[in-house]
């Protein structure tokens, strides 16, 4: 049976809504694509692969693009044609070039079955993890033609316009302090991590491999976990990766082979911003002392840290009693039925009755919008006696 060589260039997503990763792959079977029988390697081989990873923020979004380079070489004295695909999951435009040629066209329902079945079965890692395979998601599959004459070398390169990555969200019974005290206005200053994962497990039914230079770029305040999955020896020393820092980005670059792994995992995290605009704070209860009373309390608090709370509120008594304070406070998490505790300093400025600059200590308790806050502020030149102690009851929003 005479037998038509078939290529698989395989972009899969390793992780829902994640986008993106790649490898090529060949085998022979037969013409019409009806079956299994007659199935063989292809001869030609991948001299080498460049692979180039690169992520950015762009409208305050984690955007990447993706550009894979493939060396084909046919060592055998017959010309090889082979079709191939390109797959992709939630990715941006994919465009294929031979030679710097526009290759790309329209891929048949008997080739699409046969590269899927190429798919699910060359890894073990993809049969292990999803028996069923990770195609029922995959929705972009590219194909393209490729001939090689005897002797010769072609490339192929495969780009991936900009797409974002995929949202790896952790669970958590934590809520930041500033998040925790204004629901309303306070965004959370977690970290996000977004992944991207990309197979080396196809390039193995190829006649041959060579070496693969993978280089990964990102913004420098990002961080990013570089680890490669299943490698063919486990006790093998991993590869290990260079940095450098160039332009406002960090790039990693390593070069392995076929045998340092099934996929390449790219885990990014990318901070969230330090400032939390917050929101406001709405206190009614009373001072002991000397000047003791009523007292309402109005004021805007901010996170500058996810721990790190600025505030700035009016106390009076709405009648001969103010006092304006600034005041910093360092505040824990709240989780589940456990309160946000704080403790703070602050410099009271009291106008009314007279003019006085003083000393504050606070202690806060916050469960979501409702929290207890105690004051103690003392005025420099007055004596123990003048300690004004203030119990709030505390609305934040």
């Amino acid at each position: 049976m005479r037998c038509k060589p078939f290529v698989l260039l395989s972009f899969l997503s390793a992780m829902a809504p994640a986008a993106a990763s790649a490898n090529i792959a060949a085998f022979f079977t037969p013409t019409s694509l009806s079956g299994p029988d007659a199935i063989a390697r292809t001869p030609l081989v991948v001299v080498d692969e460049r692979l180039s990873i690169r992520c950015r923020e762009i409208a305050g979004d984690p955007s990447c693009e993706i550009e894979a380079v493939y060396t084909i070489n046919n060592p055998t004295e017959v010309a090889q044609e082979v079709v191939a695909a390109f797959y992709g999951d939630q990715l941006g435009e994919v465009t294929i070039k031979v030679d710097g040629v526009a290759a790309s066209r329209a891929l048949s329902a008997a080739e699409v079955e046969a590269l899927d079945g190429l798919v699910r079965g060359v890894s073990v890692g993809l049969r292990e993890s999803q028996p069923q395979g990770r195609l029922g998601v995959i929705e972009q599959r590219q194909g393209f033609d490729l001939r090689v004459d005897a002797g010769q070398t072609r490339q192929v390169m495969a780009t991936v316009e900009p797409f974002k990555p995929g949202l790896h969200e952790v669970g958590s019974y934590a809520t930041s302090a500033a998040k925790a005290r204004h629901l309303l206005f306070a965004k959370e200053q977690e970290d996000h991590r977004y992944g991207v994962n990309y197979f080396l497990a196809p390039i193995r039914t190829w006649g041959g491999v060579g070496a693969i230079t993978i280089e990964v770029y990102h913004p420098v305040g990002w961080r990013a976990d570089l680890a490669f999955d299943q490698p063919a020896d486990p006790e093998a020393k991993a590869p290990r990766w260079t940095s450098k820092v160039s332009d406002g980005e960090r790039f990693h670059t390593v070069t392995v082979g076929q045998e340092a792994g099934d996929a390449l995992s790219i885990r990014l995290s990318v901070p969230a911003p330090s400032f939390n605009p917050g929101g406001v704070l709405l206190g009614l209860g009373g001072a002991f002392g000397q000047e003791g009373g009523g007292r309402l309390r109005l004021g805007w608090e901010v996170a500058a840290m996810p721990w790190l709370l600025v505030s700035v509120a009016a106390d009076s008594n709405l009648s001969d009693w103010l006092a304006v304070t600034p005041t910093v406070e360092v505040a824990s998490p709240m989780a589940l039925i456990f309160p946000s505790l704080g403790l703070g300093v602050g410099v009271p400025v009291r106008a009314l009755p007279d003019l006085q600059v003083g000393v504050r200590g606070q202690l806060s308790v916050v469960l979501g919008p409702v929290g207890f806050v105690l004051d103690l502020d003392l005025y420099p030149g007055e004596d123990a006696q003048k300690l004004q102690t203030t119990l709030l009851g505390q609305l934040s929003f």
